[in-house]
């Protein structure tokens, strides 16, 4: 049996043997058989199921089809019929995924309308994610990591553009950075680096230094 979610519909045959690569074994000692296929691919965002699939098969699909910001209301409804079990901690699983699949601004915005649904309800029948798990941080943290891998990797295309030699007319036709959005991505990833003090005082430095740099 085989349950299947994607960007596109499952198209590859379901017998068995149609799956296995041409060999020199007698087909005879080919198991013959198919395998039942669970395609949700192109299923609505409503889901049967237990709350744990539900939030699963939407989370999913709001990956690979973006519609994150479709199924706000929905989630945040089968998040509040979560309960902490023994185990394996099932919101922070989903939590994490989140992290690792959906833009920084959504899932703030997603984290904002659960506190508010949180406080709200005055924490009944609420798993207290943001507090007990302090989960706030975590994302934060995973986000601001994505983000850092994001912005080191941009400086390092570009970099190895400018050491190859190309003006940053074709710089910019490529990848659609100009020289000074270059600069403010340099300064955006040391400010991820820096203790949030210290970041502070470099980027305020840098307004000051291009502040007069205008004005000269």
């Amino acid at each position: 049996m085989v349950f299947y979610i994607g960007a596109t519909d499952w198209n590859y045959s379901p017998e068995f043997s149609d799956l296995i690569c041409e060999s020199h074994i007698d087909s005879k000692y080919i198991p013959k058989f198919e395998h039942v296929l669970w395609d949700f691919s192109s299923k609505s965002i409503e889901f049967k199921g237990a709350i744990k699939a539900k939030i699963a098969h939407l989370l999913i699909q709001s990956h690979f089809h973006g519609m994150f910001k479709d199924a706000y209301h929905i989630l945040l409804d089968y998040f509040s019929q979560l309960r902490p079990t023994q185990g394996i901690n099932y919101t922070k699983v989903f939590f994490i995924y989140l992290a690792a699949t959906q833009k920084p601004g959504e899932i703030k915005n997603f984290l904002e309308l659960l506190r508010n649904k949180k406080q709200h309800e005055g924490g009944k029948n609420m798993i207290p994610i943001l507090d007990e798990l302090k989960l706030e941080g975590k994302l934060e943290g995973k986000l601001e990591g994505k983000l850092e891998g994001k912005l080191e990797n941009q400086i390092e295309i570009i970099e190895n553009m400018l050491n190859a030699h190309l003006n940053w007319d074709t710089i910019q036709q490529v990848t659609g950075i100009d020289i000074q959005q270059f600069e403010d991505i340099k300064l955006q990833l040391q400010a991820i680096k820096m203790p949030p003090v210290i970041a502070d005082q470099a980027l305020s430095n840098n307004t000051s230094q291009m502040s007069a740099y205008s004005e000269a």
